[in-house]
C-alpha cells in the first residue's frame, strides 16, 4: 500500500510515462528529478507494485544524508559498508599503522594477526550522526590515526591522546604527508592526567564530541607501560582509572553534547562475562550522562569458524559483535534544536534505498 505522497508520485509518473519511453528522456518537473541517459523501457507498468519497482528512486527518493540506515545495528558485512570502506582506504591509504608489537598479547591480537584497527566507516558514521559541523572531537585513547583523519576530513578539529610516544610519532608523521585543511592533533600523554596533558599542550577549548574505543581491560595489551590502562592488575583497578579518565573527558565536553564509546563484553579467568557493558553504563551515568542509544556493531566472520569447535566445548558462543554506546551530557530536549542535518560525508557520498532494508 502506497502512502498518499507516494500515490501522488505514482500518478505523476503515469502522466510522464510517454517521456520515459525515449532513450534520451529528461524530466525537469519539480517533483520528478531530472533523469538522463535512461534506457528505453519496453513495457508500461500497469499496477502500483510494478511502478514502485520500476521507479524506485522516484517513489522512494534516496536518503542522501545517511551513509547507512540509522538503525540499532551496523552491519559491516553489507555491500554499502564494505564499498564505503574500500572507498575511504583508496582515498586515504593505510590509516591503521601501529608500532610493532603494540598488541603483543591478548585475544584481539591473535584474532587480528597482531593488531586491531578502527573501522573508518564507523568513524564517519559516528561523527556524522553525533558530532556538530566544524565541531571539536576528543579521543582520550586515540591509538592509531583513523578517527583523527576522518574527523579532520569532515571539517572537525580533533585532539587525540595516547600513552605510547612511538604511536603518536607514527600518527603525526602520517599527517605531515597529507595536506589537510583541518589536521588532527595527536598528543603523547597519560590520560589519567588528561586535564594537565591538554592544558600543557595549549588545548584550552571544550569539545563537542568525545568518541573513543577504550581498552577492553585484558582483552588487548597495548604496551608494557605501567601507566597503560590495559595493564591494570585487577578489573576493579581498571574501572577506577577508567572512571577517572572519562571524568576528565566529560569535564572538557560542552553541555548538550554526545559521548560515544565502542566497547565489547569480556570474560574473566573462569570464562564468566565481567559485564563490561553494564560497567560502562554505570560509569557514565555516575558521571551525570544520559544513556541514549545502544548500537550493535556486527563484525566480519573472519576467523570465527576456526574457533567454533574450541569455544563450543564449553558452550561459549563465538562473539561477532561489539557495542557502540551513546551517551548525552545535558538536556535531551535540546537535541532537535542543536542537531539538524548530519555532518556531510567525505567526498563522494554513499546512499541507500528503501529496498535495502
Amino acid at each position: 500500500m502506497l502512502s498518499e505522497k507516494q500515490n501522488a508520485l505514482y500518478e505523476k509518473v503515469i502522466k510522464q510515462y510517454p517521456i520515459l519511453k525515449t532513450a534520451d528522456a529528461a524530466i525537469t518537473d519539480n517533483v520528478l528529478i531530472k533523469i538522463q541517459n535512461m534506457p528505453v523501457i519496453e513495457h508500461v507498468p500497469t499496477d502500483k507494485i510494478d511502478i514502485s519497482k520500476e521507479f524506485n528512486d522516484i517513489i522512494y527518493p534516496p536518503q542522501k544524508k545517511f551513509l547507512i540506515p540509522p538503525v540499532s545495528y551496523l552491519d559491516t558485512k553489507q555491500h554499502y559498508w564494505t564499498h564505503r570502506k574500500a572507498t575511504l582506504i583508496k582515498r586515504f591509504g593505510y590509516m591503521g599503522k601501529t608500532i610493532d608489537g603494540v598488541l603483543g598479547s591478548g585475544m584481539m591480537a591473535s584474532i587480528n594477526k597482531g593488531a586491531s584497527f578502527f573501522d573508518p566507516v564507523l568513524c564517519e558514521v559516528i561523527i556524522s550522526w553525533f558530532g556538530l559541523p566544524q565541531g571539536r572531537v576528543l579521543n582520550p585513547f586515540c591509538g592509531e590515526a583513523s578517527i583523527g583523519i576522518i574527523a579532520g576530513e569532515m571539517g572537525c578539529d580533533f585532539v587525540g591522546v595516547d600513552i605510547r610516544r612511538d604511536q603518536v610519532a607514527i600518527n603525526n608523521d602520517y599527517i605531515k604527508q597529507r595536506k589537510m585543511e583541518h589536521p588532527p592533533r595527536f598528543i603523547h600523554g597519560n590520560s589519567l592526567k588528561l586535564k594537565s596533558v591538554l592544558l600543557d599542550n595549549n588545548v584550552n577549548d571544550k569539545f563537542d564530541l568525545v568518541f573513543s574505543s577504550p581498552p577492553y581491560y585484558d582483552l588487548e595489551m597495548y604496551s608494557g607501560d605501567a601507566g597503560d590502562l590495559s595493564n591494570k592488575q585487577t578489573f576493579n583497578d581498571f574501572m577506577k582509572d577508567y572512571y577517572e579518565i572519562f571524568k576528565q573527558a566529560v569535564d572538557r565536553l560542552n553541555d548538550n553534547r554526545f559521548l560515544v564509546v565502542k566497547v565489547g563484553e569480556i570474560r574473566d579467568e573462569g570464562g564468566i562475562n565481567r559485564n563490561f557493558i553494564g560497567a560502562n553504563v554505570f560509569t557514565f551515568k555516575k558521571l551525570g550522562l544520559n544513556y541514549y542509544n545502544e548500537i550493535i556493531l556486527l563484525n566480519q566472520f573472519g576467523t570465527a569458524p576456526m574457533r567454533f569447535n574450541q569455544n563450543f566445548r564449553t558452550r561459549k558462543i563465538v562473539k561477532l559483535h561489539q557495542n557502540v554506546l551513546v551517551f548525552f551530557k545535558g538536556d535531551v530536549k535540546q537535541i532537535p534544536h542543536l542537531y539538524k542535518e548530519p555532518i556531510p560525508l567525505i567526498g563522494n557520498k554513499v546512499t541507500f534505498r528503501k529496498d535495502l532494508f
